[in-house]
C-alpha cells in the first residue's frame, strides 16, 4: 500500500480501523513496515531520485502531486500518534491527479545524472519489459515522452517483450495516442520502420492490424505519414502489401490516396 493510496482513501476513522491502524480509543497501533518504507523515500534529501532508484512511480507521484505532504506537520502527527481531523479533512479534499504532467516528468528524467540515465532506460525489469514500456502500460504519458526526448539514449526501442510479444508501439496503439506512436516512430530508424510496424503480439496482431481492428484512423494515418511507401520489410513487402494481407479496404484507401498525392 503506497502513502498515496493512504492519503488519496485512507486517511479518515473508519477506514484506518478497517486497515488496522486504530483501537477503539482512536490511537495508531502500527505503521505498516511498507508504509514506514515510503515515509523513509519521502523523507530524505533526494526523495526523487531514491524513489527513482528504486523504480517506485506511486511514490514520485507523492512527491509532485500531494503537496500537503511537503508541510511536515502531517508526518509529526503520524510519528506523534496523534491526529488533528482537519488536517485529515484537508488531505481528502485535495486533488489526486493519478498521472504526472510534462513539468513533473521531466524533472524525474532530469533528476538522473546521463550516465545513470542509459543504464535506467535500457535495463528490462524481470517481466521483460523496458521502462517505456513500463511508463505506457501504466499510461505515464508524459513520463514516456520526456523518456523519447532521450531517443539518443534509447537503445532498445525496438524491444519485443518475450512474455507477450509486446512492443513499446504496440502499447501506444492500444492505449490509443497518435502523438506518442508518432514520437516512437521518430525515434526508429526509417529503414525499421516497416518491421516495427508489422512485428505481432501473442494474438498475432501488429500495430497496423490492432489500429484497423480498433478503428483508429488517426493511428493508421501517422503510420502512412512516417513509413516510406517504398519501404520492405525483410519479407519484401510494403505497408500496401501488409494492408492488403490484413485485407481493410479503408487503410489500402489510404495509402492510395497519399500515392495519388
Amino acid at each position: 500500500m503506497s502513502l498515496q493510496i493512504l492519503a488519496a482513501r485512507a486517511l479518515n476513522t473508519s477506514n484506518l480501523k478497517q486497515l488496522g491502524f486504530f483501537k477503539e480509543n482512536s490511537q495508531i497501533t502500527f505503521i505498516p513496515s511498507q508504509i514506514k518504507d515510503d515515509l523513509n523515500i519521502l523523507l530524505d534529501e533526494e526523495a526523487e531520485k531514491k524513489a527513482i532508484l528504486e523504480r517506485r512511480f506511486d511514490l514520485l507521484k507523492a512527491i509532485f502531486k500531494q503537496k500537503i505532504f511537503e508541510n511536515q506537520k502531517v508526518f509529526d502527527f503520524i510519528f506523534q500518534k496523534s491526529f488533528d481531523p482537519q488536517v485529515f479533512d484537508l488531505i481528502l479534499q485535495q486533488s489526486f491527479d493519478p498521472h504526472l504532467n510534462k513539468t513533473e516528468a521531466e524533472k524525474i528524467i532530469s533528476c538522473i545524472e546521463e550516465e545513470h540515465l542509459l543504464k535506467q532506460i535500457n535495463t528490462l525489469d524481470d517481466f521483460d519489459n523496458s521502462l517505456l514500456m513500463l511508463a505506457l502500460e501504466v499510461e505515464e504519458i508524459a513520463f514516456a515522452k520526456a523518456l523519447l526526448k532521450k531517443k539518443t539514449l534509447l537503445k532498445n526501442i525496438l524491444h519485443q517483450n518475450f512474455f507477450k510479444n509486446k512492443t513499446a508501439l504496440i502499447i501506444a496503439v492500444e492505449i490509443y495516442s497518435p502523438k506518442l506512436v508518432e514520437k516512437i516512430l521518430d525515434a526508429v530508424f526509417e529503414n525499421d520502420r516497416i518491421d516495427f510496424l508489422t512485428v505481432k503480439n501473442c494474438l498475432k496482431k501488429s500495430a497496423i492490424s490492432i489500429a484497423i481492428d480498433s478503428e483508429l484512423e488517426d493511428i493508421l494515418k501517422v503510420f502512412i505519414k512516417k513509413v516510406a511507401i517504398e519501404s520492405k520489410t525483410k519479407k519484401g513487402d510494403t505497408i500496401l502489401h501488409a494492408a492488403a494481407k490484413i485485407g481493410d479496404v479503408n487503410f489500402i484507401h489510404m495509402i492510395l490516396d497519399l500515392l495519388c498525392n
